[in-house]
């Protein structure tokens, strides 16, 4: 009779929470009210129990149903099943409340996983046992729980224990007669399905539990190398549920061996490429949270063996319990080592320092004690950097990289380089910079500028670099600051005082960029004969001696020796061209040393040559142009002076016209040349000078570093190339230009023919005179004075061409623009 009641009962109860659907026939309905009823009294009259649930808490298993009532859309069910589970934990009368709770979460998933509501792809595990996940908070890593919970919690008594009768009615009692036998019958072959027989005692197991905590294998629990996981043998006869338990407990072991082989394979004496001090100290880390892990264990056995004779022994559940919070904290572990793995220095900071920001207490915690152990060889590398420029890092592991292979002179632009990657998230870019710019300065002052004497303050380093830690960046900040600030202004001093850097650029601008009137025009009026031979016939060692008599000729001589020293003569590659004469391969030369070669560079001197090159010819065709003037005037003299006794001379005529011309040419390229002259020595290099000095000047006061000191001579140099029509956005006009310096350099050719014909011409006219004055007119004009007018015709008319060139060249060339640009 109180069977009846127990089925009545639970039959209204599954009618409550599952009412018909409408597209359901009542018969389909009776049905599924049957299987359910079947399902329901197999499950409560087993000797089954729920393997997962560890901790009978209805309070957090109601929240966990209002979580899925929540993710369901279902606010106005929300609400009614607060008020319900409120009244339902105010009945003392009920002792078992939270199974009641549970079966009918269960029958609610069961009865949306019928209707298909939940996703096929989620497997019953999750959706059944969704409350016990939250109560261990660990992920199921053994693959086959799913199908064994499913076997004994749905299967089971729907396939393999269904009855012969799939019939329930409730029209009267004898169904549920018929119905008590048939639970009974599933009852016995349950018990033959499971093996409930233990044959191990419990106490036995949780040793072996503790043992695989530790990554040792017991005697009943042993690691399977193929599955990868602890397994408990299948030999022993052990109930589903505790088998179940099991592999979850031996999921923390799992961990264990995970954690301590990656801490064994990053070991100093591995053969491990990203083996280094920052994993070291990453492992170190991991060790000290293990020997925490180590102590809970050790505690833990110590009261496993004080209870064992007792009442309330340790259990597997309450075993389970307890491992809740270090299952969770090896997991973190373990999420960290995989991480890392094959990454080295920086890059191991960079990934522990993601998980500093994660919301669990526990794990920030976690996190911030493990990065503040691995930032330890990282801030004492960065300590000896700053402080005393050593690089100490043997297994390339900081931001800061050192080349063995670049020479002294490219100590500061390529011996030490920044790696971005390496750097640590809770250091920026700027500090990064600042750092490297620090150690190169110091490396820079006892390197380059010998001076090994230098060192800074031992106890203001120490007290200041002591407690850096990655929370506490404002005072790195601060002492990279104040290291670097001493470190820069000791460069500029020896760069500026010692190395007399402004001295060098000021001789370079009179030198180089002929700045120095005086000298430049006497070296090339020495040079003018020399330089006019083939390349071949040119020798550095006459070169130098005409240097050296410049320099003496002129106001040079009152310069520092050490300026003087330092001019010499570069011969450049001739061309395959044999036409190529000492004007293009000479080129004035300032000799570099160390540290100075920092700033002016080869490839800085390079362009320095460049501009060279460029004044140069146009100093050479002004001087040309002087030459040639010098020899028209002479021989207008002579031949007007000839005319006056040979007024008829149609020769004559035509010599002074065509010399005339020649002159008015000339002059118009002579104010073309010095118009340019005077816009590229004060327009373009005084005012660049000037500049340059004020931007050193702020610097200096400012506390500015190399880099700063090298980036102002950069724009210096950068406006002048660029003013002097040598950069790629000048090239159409750089290409005029020299156009405009072609075409005067074949005038002066035409105008040499035009003198030598002028001398042929005057030479003969000097025979006639002395000859009788009664010759006739018509003598005088030969066939050879036929053919001097002739090629004077030629002449003239290559002068008009050379005219027009020029003028339509030179009127394209606004240099005013040029300016403004």
């Amino acid at each position: 009779m109180q069977q009846q009641q127990i089925l009545l009962l639970l039959r209204k109860l599954i009618q409550i929470h599952i009412p018909k659907q409408k597209h359901q026939t009542e018969d389909e309905y009776e049905q599924y009210i049957n299987r359910l009823l079947r399902f329901l009294t197999t499950l409560l009259s087993s000797r089954i129990t729920p393997s997962l649930i560890q901790t009978q808490d209805q309070i957090l298993l109601g929240e966990t149903i209002k979580k899925r009532l929540l993710k369901e859309n279902k606010s106005d069910q929300l609400f009614k099943f607060s008020q319900l589970f409120h009244k339902l934990n105010s009945k003392q009368m009920l002792t078992n409340k939270f199974n009641l709770i549970y079966v009918l979460n269960s029958l609610g998933i069961s009865n949306q996983l019928e209707r298909g509501l939940i996703n096929n792809n989620l497997s019953i595990n999750n959706a059944t046992f969704n409350f016990q996940d939250n109560l261990f908070k660990l992920q199921n890593t053994i693959k086959e729980e799913n199908q064994i919970k499913r076997d004994l919690l749905i299967t089971s008594p729907q396939q393999n224990y269904q009855p012969q009768s799939n019939t329930f009615s409730t029209q009267n009692n004898n169904t549920l007669i018929n119905n008590t036998e048939i639970i009974n019958n599933h009852r016995q072959q349950y018990k033959q399905f499971e093996n409930t027989n233990f044959e191990i005692s419990e106490s036995i197991l949780i040793r072996d539990v503790i043992y695989v905590f530790q990554g040792i294998n017991g005697n009943n629990i042993k690691f399977d190398i193929g599955l990868d996981r602890f397994m408990l043998d299948v030999k022993v006869g052990v109930p589903k549920s505790t088998r179940l338990l099991i592999c979850k407990l031996c999921e923390m072991g799992w961990l264990y061996k995970k954690i301590k082989q990656f801490i064994d394979n990053h070991n100093l004496t591995s053969n491990n490429n990203t083996n280094g001090l920052v994993s070291q100290s990453f492992c170190s880390a991991i060790d000290k949270e293990l020997v925490e892990y180590y102590k809970s264990i050790s505690t833990l056995e110590t009261q496993i063996e004080s209870q064992e004779q007792t009442q309330n022994p340790i259990t597997l559940r309450r075993l389970a319990v307890w491992a809740i919070e270090p299952t969770e904290v090896l997991k973190f572990i373990a999420i960290l080592t995989d991480a890392c793995k094959s990454k080295r220095g920086g890059l191991i900071a960079s990934v522990v320092y993601q998980y500093t920001k994660h919301g669990d207490p526990l794990v920030k915690n976690l996190v911030s004690k493990i990065l503040e152990q691995v930032c330890v060889p990282i801030f004492k590398m960065i300590k000896d950097w700053v402080t005393n420029g050593e690089l100490e890092d043997p297994y390339n592991e900081f931001f800061v990289k050192s080349n063995s292979d670049v020479n002294i002179d490219k100590l500061w632009s390529r011996k030490y380089t920044f790696e971005k990657e390496m750097v640590p998230p809770f250091i920026d870019n700027d500090l990064a910079s600042k750092i490297l710019i620090t150690g190169k300065s110091i490396n820079f002052i006892r390197q380059c500028c010998k001076d090994t004497e230098w060192a800074m303050d031992i106890h203001t380093t120490v007290s200041l670099t002591e407690g850096l830690d990655y929370y506490n960046i404002s005072k790195l900040e601060d002492i990279v600051d104040k290291v670097a600030k001493v470190a820069n202004r000791r460069v500029i001093e020896l760069i500026f005082d010692q190395y007399k850097f402004m001295q060098h650029c000021f001789a370079i601008k009179q030198y180089l960029l002929l700045g120095q009137g005086d000298f430049i025009q006497h070296l090339l009026e020495l040079l003018h004969s020399e330089l006019n031979k083939p390349t071949h016939s040119i020798y550095k060692h006459n070169l130098l001696g005409i240097l050296e008599s410049a320099i003496r000729g002129s106001n040079a001589q009152y310069d520092d020796q050490d300026v003087i020293n330092r001019l010499d003569v570069r011969l450049l590659q001739p061309k395959d061209n044999s036409s190529d004469n000492g004007w293009d391969i000479f080129c004035l030369d300032y000799k570099i040393t160390v540290p100075l070669d920092t700033i002016f560079s080869k490839e800085v001197m390079n362009v320095y040559l460049r501009i060279f090159k460029f004044l140069w010819n146009i100093k050479r065709v002004e001087l040309m142009l002087n030459e040639t003037w010098k020899k028209v005037v002479n021989i207008i003299r002579v031949i007007t002076a000839l005319g006056k006794k040979k007024s008829n001379n149609a020769l004559i005529t035509k010599l002074l016209q065509s010399l005339h011309y020649s002159a008015m040419i000339r002059h118009e390229m002579s104010r073309f040349i010095a118009s340019m002259q005077f816009f590229l020595m004060f327009e373009v290099l005084e005012t660049s000078w000037e500049k340059f000095c004020n931007d050193v000047k702020k610097l200096r006061e400012n506390d500015g570093d190399l880099d700063q000191i090298i980036s102002a001579h950069y724009l210096y140099l950068s406006r002048i190339v660029d003013l002097t029509f040598l950069s790629k956005s000048q090239q159409n006009t750089r290409v005029q230009l020299e156009q405009i310096l072609l075409s005067m350099i074949k005038f002066m050719n035409t105008q040499d023919v035009l003198c030598l014909i002028s001398n042929n011409a005057i030479q003969k006219l000097d025979d006639y005179m002395e000859e009788e004055d009664g010759m006739d007119e018509e003598s005088v004009l030969s066939e050879e004075d036929q053919e001097q007018l002739n090629n004077l015709q030629q002449c003239h008319f290559q002068l008009q061409q050379t005219k027009n060139s020029f003028e339509v060249l030179s009127k394209s060339i606004n240099l005013t623009t040029v300016l403004d640009e």
